[in-house]
């Protein structure tokens, strides 16, 4: 065989060769494809996004792993079984192989690749499982809190709470729904009951499927740290005091918005935690009522202030309840137009022994009970009363009282409570009344003060015992006659006296340490000699009927300012120019001539001389010329105009006044 015929022969064979193997090959690989056209098991995806979105599908998906398609194949993807939706549920290509499935979160489908070859179907089944959703409830009840929940879940979701057993209350964190559907806000405060198990928890919808998302909470005690964010205090606010022992034993909750919680306290279950509070402080705060949270929890109250609050306020019978209590401040707004009606105490407020300080103002009169004079340790008494309280004589530790009382008069057993320093009360009722004719029995009394609408009668005798009496004052009522004992008050400083007595006794003289008297009658036509002794007064006021004045006047060299204003004087007396007075007041008096005595006053400032009846301005006025400032003449309609202009333009330093005239009117 020559080489070209070999050449020929291996190239057919060659051939052959090739086109054996090319056919094997091509029917080995149909083979597979027909056997198989997914590839191992379908991935769950894994969402890129940072926040997972709820309104729409784009967390919940499977990775898909169809075989790829040889030219001329179609395929395309069916869910055989499984929850549908229509625009939650779809593939992102259901014509290619590795497509992404979405469904519904925590279901399972069977889907089906169906690949179309050359006439042939092909077809294939998958079970897939959608993931779960990935929320949660978090709880972010801080570590000191164990009855004062706080849960939340992702802000997005919508559903809503539920407890499975009763609890004081929920208010969303941050609301976003009506108030009539609180329970659909994703961050919720729960306000539990101590010492419970809750079950919690939170449905909601997702993509046309309801989940529930639950936790169990173990409440514990009530905390006082829960308590005073119930009334918007912190742990560490300055209206806050600790013990060494952690507790809270002082709050001051002054002018306070969250007064009113301790209204509605049975829905604030946490404040019974403050069972230490020894102070608390609700003046002007928001509390309308008295709650008796305080007389079952607070049961170591020593001090209780509720001044300045609410309209509804009762004080309960279980107030005796507060062994400790030592001050007690409770009153009505007084701008309140709610009509209130007259308050009662109950007979069960005597049994507070402890009690050292009573204030307590109600506008239309408090009525105290029989049992007040039980209050043994009692050492201060205010406020406003419907009458002065039976049985106040057995208060025998009593230092202050300062009260206004409605109606009745002056009990003759005040005298007995014999501890008095200080005592000022005023009396609404007009009528007559009296003092005790033993109230020389309160030999602590240092400030008398009486006020009011009633005439007190004679002053007793024994007035003369009140050794220690340093300021007398009886205002606005008349006291009668004044008795010559009245100068053993060696210790009085200030005397304020309303009086219908027709004269004063001679013994006032003794009351040298006297530093201001302002005494206003309807009868005292003169004084007597010795009141020239009160050589320290330093302000001195008389409004009576006086006529006459002592030659003895101008002995009062001490004072700065004197009014004799309201009285019949027509004439001084010739030591009074003598005194040292800056400010003079004459005015309403029955001069006819200026008197010539304030001529020669060397440190008088300010002379009011208005309604009398001057005829003239003396040539001896310009003596004043350098010191006077004021000079007050209205009313004094005798006075020639010119000699007024005369006097006023050499007085260019003293300002006059009389009628339509002034010295201004001069420059």
């Amino acid at each position: 065989m020559n080489r070209n015929k070999q050449n020929i022969l291996t190239a057919v064979f060659l051939l052959l060769s090739i086109w054996s193997f090319w056919g094997c090959t091509k029917d080995i690989f149909e083979l597979q494809v027909e056997d198989t056209i997914i590839k191992g098991s379908p991935s769950e995806g894994n969402s890129s996004s940072i926040f997972p979105e709820v309104g729409r599908n784009v967390d919940y998906f499977v990775q898909l792993n169809g075989i790829a398609l040889q030219p001329g194949d179609k395929g395309m993807w069916e869910i055989k079984s499984g929850r549908l939706h229509e625009e939650f549920v779809y593939f992102s290509d259901h014509t290619a192989p590795n497509t992404k499935f979405y469904g519904i979160p925590d279901e399972g489908y069977v889907l089906e690749w169906v690949v179309n070859r050359k006439g042939k179907e092909l077809r294939e089944e998958v079970k897939v499982k959608i993931k779960s959703p990935e929320f949660h409830i978090h709880d972010r009840t801080p570590s000191d809190y164990k009855t004062k929940i706080k849960l939340s879940v992702y802000e997005h979701l919508r559903g809503k709470w539920s407890v499975d057993k009763a609890i004081a209350w929920m208010n969303p964190v941050f609301p976003y729904v009506s108030s009539d559907r609180i329970e659909e806000n994703t961050s919720m405060d729960f306000q539990t009951y101590e010492n419970t198990e809750y079950h919690i928890k939170w449905t909601y919808t997702l993509f046309g499927k309801e989940f529930v998302l639950d936790t169990t909470i173990t409440t514990g005690a009530y905390q006082q740290v829960e308590a005073l964010a119930d009334i918007g205090l912190t742990r560490d606010h300055n209206a806050v005091t600790w013990d060494k022992n952690k507790n809270v034993i002082g709050i001051n909750m002054q002018s306070s918005r969250y007064g009113h919680i301790f209204d509605d306290w049975e829905s604030y279950p946490a404040l019974r935690a403050l069972k230490h509070l020894k102070k608390l402080n609700l003046y002007a705060s928001s509390i309308a009522t008295f709650p008796e949270l305080f007389t079952t929890y607070y049961l170591g109250l020593e001090e209780l202030n509720m001044k300045a609050t609410g309209y509804k306020i009762e004080i309960p019978a279980s107030i005796a309840n507060l062994k400790k209590l030592k001050k007690f401040h409770w009153g009505n707004l007084w701008a309140s137009h709610i009509p209130l009606g007259r308050l009662t105490y109950p007979e069960e407020f005597g049994q507070l022994e402890n009690l050292e300080e009573l204030h307590t103002e109600w506008g239309e009169g408090i009525i105290l009970p029989q049992s007040f004079g039980k209050l043994k340790n009692l050492k201060v008494f205010t406020g406003t009363y419907y009458k002065m309280p039976e049985g106040i004589g057995n208060l025998k530790n009593l230092r202050h009282l300062e009260a206004r009382f409605q109606t009745g008069g002056i009990l003759s057993s005040l005298a007995d409570a014999t501890a008095l320093e200080s005592l000022r009360f005023s009396l609404y009722e007009s009528g007559q009344t009296r003092l005790p004719s033993n109230i020389g029995q309160l030999k602590n009394l240092h400030y008398l003060e009486i006020g009011g609408q009633q005439h007190i009668g004679d002053i007793p005798q024994s007035i003369g015992n009140l050794n220690k009496l340093d300021t007398l004052w009886i205002a606005d009522l008349l006291a009668g006659e004044i008795p010559e004992t009245f100068g053993n008050l060696t210790n009085l400083k200030l005397l304020y006296l309303s009086t219908t007595a027709r004269s004063l006794p001679q013994s006032i003289g003794n009351l040298t340490g006297l530093k201001g008297m302002h005494l206003y009658g309807t009868n005292i036509r003169k004084l007597p000699e010795s009141f020239g002794n009160l050589s320290n007064l330093d302000h001195l006021y008389l409004s009576t009927t006086l006529e006459s004045l002592p030659e003895t006047f101008g002995n009062l060299q001490n004072l700065k300012e004197l009014s004799l204003a309201n009285n019949n004087l027509a004439t001084l007396p010739n030591s009074f120019r003598k005194l040292n007075v800056q400010n003079l007041e004459l005015h309403y008096n029955k001069f006819k001539n200026f008197p010539k005595e304030l001529t020669d006053m060397k440190h008088v400032l300010v002379i009011n001389l208005r309604n009398n009846d001057i005829d003239m301005l003396p040539e001896d006025l310009l003596k004043l010329k350098n010191q006077l400032v004021y000079l007050y003449l209205d009313h004094n309609d005798r006075i020639p105009l010119e000699n007024l202009k005369d006097i006023a333009r050499r007085m260019f330093g003293t300002i006059i006044f009389c009628n339509e005239f002034n010295s201004y009117q001069l420059i």
